[in-house]
């Protein structure tokens, strides 16, 4: 071929290859990838692995669409005098050994969970309110650890019942902490502020098979650039 005729060629099979979209999947090699949008074609008609429009749905963690999940409500609202107009700062599905199960719900200053299907307070007054303070739990030798980076980390057992986390065996003990783990048999916080010095780049890890029980030198942080 000249140079032009090639040139011609490969303008030739670019724009068929964007005129049969059907050839074309994302991401490559996918059965089912998501293959683009048909504006086109009535709803009836749409192939599979095509949209006709974005709606309700997500970008998987494997590149390609997934429907969305929708949402009920749980009890209605929480219509009381402390959580008038307050802030939903968490909501956690709890899961204990003697089969008790519930949900957790953090409302203003208030814990409160799903009591048969009503909204039961079992603390009052006993976290900070604010739409900021965001709560992450995990579940932890039977317990539901729970922190917000505001309040000194909480639990929460089977019965329900609130109390704080003991730092029994430290020197300075954690008041706060903006993450929390449970690996292989040992709690983990991370970015914590120990007494009153913040310690954003530090890992404290609790003794092996406890939640509330701690060494000074069980530590590590990580180095700042």
């Amino acid at each position: 071929f000249s140079s032009i005729k090639l040139k011609s060629f490969l303008s030739a099979l670019f724009l068929a290859n964007i005129a049969n979209a059907e050839l074309v999947s994302y991401p490559q090699g996918k059965i089912m990838g998501f293959r683009g949008l048909d504006t086109q074609s009535s709803v009836s008609n749409i192939a599979d692995s095509r949209a006709a429009a974005v709606k309700n749905v997500k970008l998987s963690a494997a590149l390609d669409l997934q429907k969305r999940y929708g949402y009920s409500v749980i009890n209605g609202t929480l219509d009381h005098a402390d959580t008038s107009n307050a802030a939903v700062t968490g909501i956690f599905d709890s899961e204990f050994s003697n089969g008790n199960s519930w949900t957790l719900a953090f409302v203003g200053p208030s814990i409160w969970y799903d009591n048969a299907g009503t909204w039961t307070r079992f603390s009052q007054n006993s976290i900070t309110s604010g739409a900021n303070n965001q709560f992450k739990c995990i579940m932890a030798l039977d317990t539901a650890i729970c922190t917000n980076d505001v309040n000194v980390p909480l639990q929460v057992n089977s019965t329900p019942s609130y109390s704080v986390l003991s730092f029994t065996g430290l020197s300075n003990a954690v008041t706060k902490a903006k993450s929390a783990a449970w690996y292989r048999n040992y709690l983990i916080f991370a970015n914590t502020r120990e007494k009153s010095v913040e310690r954003p780049t530090r890992f404290r890890l609790s003794n092996g098979g406890t939640t509330q029980t701690w060494s000074d030198n069980d530590y590590v942080d990580i180095s700042t650039f």
